[in-house]
C-alpha cells in the first residue's frame, strides 16, 4: 500500500489533542449532603490541581476512530504492487542546473531517481529517458535496477531551453506505446495530466532567471571568410532584465552589447567578424 496524499499522515500527531477536554477537571457543583462520613477518608492532596482522573467514555473511542479514518482518507491510500517494466524520465534542460542549497536541481533528481530504483524489484526493467532536446531513451532497453542507477551518475544537463509547459499528452502516449506499468518524471516544472502510471516529481521552486535558448554560427556565404554568431536569450522573470552578452574567441573579448529583455519575452542578438 502506498499514499497519494503522505502529507495528511502527519495529522496523526494532532490525535492526542483529543484527550484534552477528558483531561480538564470538571468544575466543582455543591452538593448537600447529611453526613460527611462517607468522604472522610478521600484524599484533599489533589485538590487544586488543574486535571482530573482520566476517564475515556465509549465516544472517546468512537471519534478517535472517525479522524483516524478521516486522516487515512485524506492520504488517498492505494493498493499496489512493485511495477516491473518501469520508465524513469529525468528533466535535464538549462533550468536543471539551478542550485537548490548546495546542489543542483539535476544533482537532487539524480539522488531521487536512485532511492526509487532502490525500491524497486530486481527483477523489474528500466528504461531512462532524458527531455532535452526531446524525450528520448538513453542507454539500452530494460536495464537491471543497478544498471540504470550507474548510468544515472553519467548523465549530464544541457544548456538548452524550457521543455514543453507539460508533457501530460506525450508521456500518456508514451505509456501505452511501450505499456509502461509506472513513468516517474523528475522536473522542475509543472505537469499535468497525471494518474496511477504518470508519476511527477518535483526539484526546487521555480525561480526568475535568463536563459540562452539558442546559439548558432553561420558563414554569411560559401566563400566568406567570416563568420555571424546568432544568440537568443529568454527571461523567466517578472521584470524587465538587462542583460550583457560577451563573444569571446581565443581567450580574448571579440565583441560585447547589452540586451534589454521584457519579462517572459526573447530577445535576439548577431555578431559578426
Amino acid at each position: 500500500m502506498e499514499f497519494l496524499n503522505p502529507a495528511a499522515l502527519y495529522a496523526f500527531f494532532l490525535l492526542p489533542l483529543l484527550l484534552i477536554p477528558y483531561l480538564i477537571k470538571r468544575r466543582p457543583r455543591r452538593l448537600v449532603f447529611s453526613s460527611l462520613l462517607l468522604l472522610r477518608d478521600l484524599s484533599t492532596s489533589a485538590s487544586g490541581r488543574p486535571w482530573g482522573k482520566l476517564y475515556l467514555p465509549p465516544i472517546f473511542f468512537l471519534q478517535l476512530l472517525l479522524l483516524v479514518l478521516l486522516i487515512l482518507a485524506l492520504a488517498e491510500p492505494v493498493l499496489s504492487v512493485r511495477p516491473l517494466k518501469v520508465a524513469v524520465i529525468l528533466d535535464n534542460s538549462a533550468s536543471m542546473q539551478a542550485l537548490e542549497g548546495e546542489k543542483s536541481r539535476f544533482e537532487l533528481a539524480r539522488e531521487q531517481a536512485r532511492d526509487l530504483l532502490g525500491g524497486f524489484s530486481p527483477k523489474a526493467q528500466v528504461d531512462l529517458y532524458l527531455t532535452v532536446p526531446r524525450v528520448e531513451r538513453v542507454g539500452r532497453e530494460a536495464l537491471a535496477p543497478g544498471e540504470a542507477s550507474a548510468l544515472i551518475g553519467t548523465l549530464r544537463p544541457y544548456d538548452l531551453g524550457e521543455p514543453p509547459d507539460s508533457y501530460g499528452e506525450e508521456l500518456t502516449g508514451l505509456a501505452k506505446e511501450m505499456s509502461y506499468e509506472r513513468i516517474f518524471l523528475l522536473t522542475d516544472h509543472p505537469v499535468r495530466g497525471q494518474d496511477g502510471v504518470i508519476r511527477a516529481l518535483s526539484m526546487g521552486r521555480s525561480k526568475e532567471n535568463l536563459a540562452i535558448t539558442s546559439f548558432q554560427i553561420t558563414r554569411p556565404s560559401f566563400a566568406s571568410t567570416q563568420l555571424e554568431a546568432r544568440v537568443e536569450v529568454t527571461s523567466f522573470s517578472s521584470k524587465e532584465e538587462r542583460v550583457k552578452l560577451l563573444l569571446k574567441g581565443g581567450g580574448k573579448i571579440l565583441s560585447a552589447r547589452t540586451e534589454t529583455v521584457a519579462p517572459r519575452k526573447s530577445v535576439a542578438s548577431s555578431f559578426e567578424g
